[in-house]
């Protein structure tokens, strides 16, 4: 493994190359490989001076790249800053790592597996990570790990929360199941194996399993409050007796404002309105009725009077 860089000095190449030998010892650990194909790690001062060595369709916020097919890793890190260093360099270092333990001619590994292993080894983490993980895990946005095995989505944020949800399903799969597991695992992609396969054979569960599995390791996710049931309207209250008033369109037939009178049986619809299921008639009919005899009765009784006093009259002065 050789590292290349042309600013900083000795001092800063020192603290370089200390650190790609330790991701190296670490990751050759992990995985139970040896390297032997050699690595060429290229460290540039600034952003611009590494573009010029990148693809022009290179992601602008990419501080770093591996080749592994050429063996040859790039990295941005300004003189001095050795924070950078230890951060870019184990990450890159890990993509040739890997390559190298698990290369066949007949299929490859999820690339949650391949960026998980990278951002897990860096000496210096993304400081970021841990908060963009809890808040997708409390709104509900965590990416399937399924969708995550091909590739990662093209917008930054949601790249981005690629690279941290890879990286702490690794850190899980690590801290619960230890290395031999990573080890398992690698085993499995060597030999080609389909990933459901690799971690139904690791794990003993089916690829949505563990995705739960690790899932339940995260905050979990806001639930959001129920809507406040609407009971029934209350009636209003009459300001003078103190007594609900009821629509009449809440009490079938009827005038607006007004209950019934009676309530008419289903049978008698033939029955004139305001006549019980009795064939009697409410009260306020039976007080009208007697009111209307009553005054027929007194008409009669004045005619005949009037009659009687124009015929005596009559006789009188006969």
């Amino acid at each position: 493994m050789t590292v290349y860089w042309y600013e900083g000095g000795d001092a800063f190449g020192d603290e370089l190359i200390g650190t790609a030998g330790r991701a190296l010892d670490r990751l050759q650990a992990e995985l139970g490989a040896t390297v032997t194909d050699p690595i060429k790690i290229y460290i540039y001062a600034n952003g611009a001076d590494m573009r010029d060595a990148l693809r022009s369709n290179s992601v602008e916020w990419v501080g770093g790249q591996a080749f592994p097919s050429l063996g040859i890793v790039l990295g941005i890190v300004a003189p001095g800053n050795i924070a950078e260093a230890r951060r870019i360099i184990p990450h890159e270092l890990s993509h040739q790592v890997l390559h190298q333990a698990l290369d066949n001619p007949y299929g490859g590994w999820p690339l949650w597996f391949d960026e998980g292993l990278a951002v897990f080894n860096q000496e210096t983490p993304d400081a970021s990570f841990p908060v963009m993980l809890d808040e997708a895990a409390r709104n509900a946005e965590l990416i399937p790990l399924e969708a995550l095995a091909a590739s990662f989505p093209a917008d930054t944020e949601r790249a981005l929360l690629s690279y941290a949800q890879s990286g702490s399903v690794l850190a899980y799969i690590i801290n619960e199941y230890g290395t031999e597991a990573i080890r398992e695992m690698s085993d499995g992609f060597r030999e080609a194996e389909p990933v459901e396969e690799v971690i139904q054979d690791v794990f003993g569960k089916t690829i949505d399993e563990f995705d739960a599995e690790w899932r339940s390791t995260l905050p979990a996710p806001r639930v959001a409050p129920a809507p406040p049931q609407r009971g029934p309207a209350r009636a209003p209250v009459d300001r003078f007796t103190d007594e609900p008033i009821i629509p009449g369109s809440q009490t079938g037939r009827g005038l607006p404002g007004f209950g019934l009178l009676s309530q008419q049986n289903d049978d008698d619809t033939d029955l004139p309105p305001g006549v019980a299921d009795g064939g009697g008639l409410p009260p306020t009919g039976v007080l009208a009725f007697i009111a209307i005899g009553c005054a027929g009765l007194l008409v009669m009784t004045g005619i005949v009077l009037f009659v009687t006093v124009r015929v005596l009259q009559a006789a009188r002065s006969g």
